[in-house]
């Protein structure tokens, strides 16, 4: 494979496509990028390292020229305008990226020693991923390799036994395109970079002792004058202590931010509520709690059991997957939640998906309204004479409904 980085054009493969497309009329370019994704999403499953270098190239041009993206403007990249691309190239290149993704395993181990290159490679093509199809989660075929943490990997160290985890991917939010997955990808560089200085660091240092040994030992008596080692290491050792206690400081506020916030936003989702609670809330069954027509069709869906919960872009918010034709908003899953009506299975991660299902009361409800639907569809069939106009009352309050319904909503919120 060609000479990996992390960006998009970093490496040799991507540099031809760009000179392919510099070399390309400008009116062909959309063709060009096309053909390379077009390449990838009809090949093989699994992608070969050239051709998933420059799939990841071809979608970072498309992807630029999405909303939420940004400009390629690092490495090998075209150096000449590229057109405004179709929007069906969008989702193309979605495809060629999920096709690379599937690799990423073989991908990121490629990195050997580097393995925080390869996993940085990964988050930047996730983003990419995920600026192109944001509504939907990509599937990365990854699991994190158990880190043989070095005596000198000090952030690394430092992240893992702050935050209780042995591997900084492993933590919620990892290639979120929200601000929790931009502190993580801020947290594991600044930690790369402790662990290289310390690295740094340490060599000096055990130099400056070789030298200091010599001494002690006399065996520099025989040198014509002094060397002046210690006087310029001073200055650098100096300065990577400098350096490394600035590291461990924005090391240290980068991890009590970003435990705050995923404090913060797993408050913001409701947990479920414990025995003790559940058994002493007690709901009279004769003053069952009240229901919008949009949360009564949300419990009919999560019924169905195809509901299903991701972590969403913006902090605090949810992606929720549901039977096409409904539509369930974060406000009306929180409203059922809040009423003890629904829950989701936290033993998978937001990542993967957290399946919703329907409480006891939640099962008892909807089946008292399906009971009540069925009822009113046979009330229904046996009326034989036409239903006569409502009262202006009884019109007022059918018009109103939807406005009482809002109103209900935006109280749950």
């Amino acid at each position: 494979m060609g000479t990996w980085g992390i960006g998009p054009f970093d490496s040799d493969h991507a540099g031809e496509f760009a000179t392919e497309v510099d070399t390309a009329p400008a009116q062909d370019r959309a063709a060009v990028i096309r053909g390379r994704l077009a390449r990838v999403t009809s090949g093989p499953p699994l992608v070969d390292s050239y051709e998933g270098d420059e799939a990841v190239a071809a979608a970072a041009l498309v992807a630029a020229q999405c909303p939420g993206g940004t400009p390629v403007t690092s490495g090998h990249r075209p150096r000449k305008p590229i057109p405004t691309l179709p929007p069906e190239l969008r989702p193309l290149a979605a495809k060629a990226l999920d096709r690379v993704l599937a690799d990423a395993q073989g991908r990121v181990d490629s990195w050997t020693d580097a393995v925080d290159l390869g996993e940085r490679w990964l988050s930047s093509v996730v983003r990419l991923r995920m600026v192109l199809d944001p509504e939907t989660r990509p599937v990365v075929a990854y699991t994190p390799r158990p880190v043989k943490l070095k005596a000198t990997d000090v952030g690394t160290r430092m992240v893992h036994q702050t935050l209780g985890v042995d591997h900084i991917r492993s933590l919620p939010g990892t290639d979120d395109g929200g601000p929790l997955g931009e502190l993580l990808e801020q947290l594991a560089r600044t930690a790369v970079r402790m662990d290289h200085v310390q690295d740094n660091l340490v060599s000096l240092a055990r130099m400056i002792q070789r030298d200091m040994q010599e001494v002690i030992d006399g065996r520099d008596v025989d040198q014509p004058q002094t060397r002046g080692v210690v006087g310029s290491a001073a200055l650098s050792l100096d300065l990577l202590v400098a350096r490394r206690a600035e590291l461990h400081e924005r090391l240290t506020g980068l991890t009590e931010t970003y435990r705050s916030l995923s404090t913060w936003t797993a408050a913001a989702q409701p947990a479920a509520p414990a025995p003790a609670e559940k058994a002493s809330a007690n709901k009279a069954p004769d003053n069952p709690v009240t229901l919008t027509s949009t949360q009564e069709k949300a419990l009919a869906a999560i019924a169905t059991g195809n509901v299903l919960l991701h972590e969403g872009g913006r902090l605090g918010a949810w992606i929720v997957h549901a039977p096409r034709g409904v539509r369930i908003t974060n406000a009306t899953l929180n409203a059922l939640f809040s009423k003890e009506l629904a829950n989701r299975d936290t033993s998978t991660s937001l990542y993967v998906g957290q399946k919703i299902y329907l409480t006891p009361d939640g099962h008892e409800r909807h089946a008292a309204l399906s009971a009540s639907t069925r009822a009113s569809a046979a009330r229904t069939r046996s009326t034989q004479a036409p239903s006569s106009p409502g009262t202006q009352e009884e019109l007022a309050v059918v018009s109103a409904t939807p406005v009482l319904s809002q109103a209900v909503e935006r109280s749950a919120r």
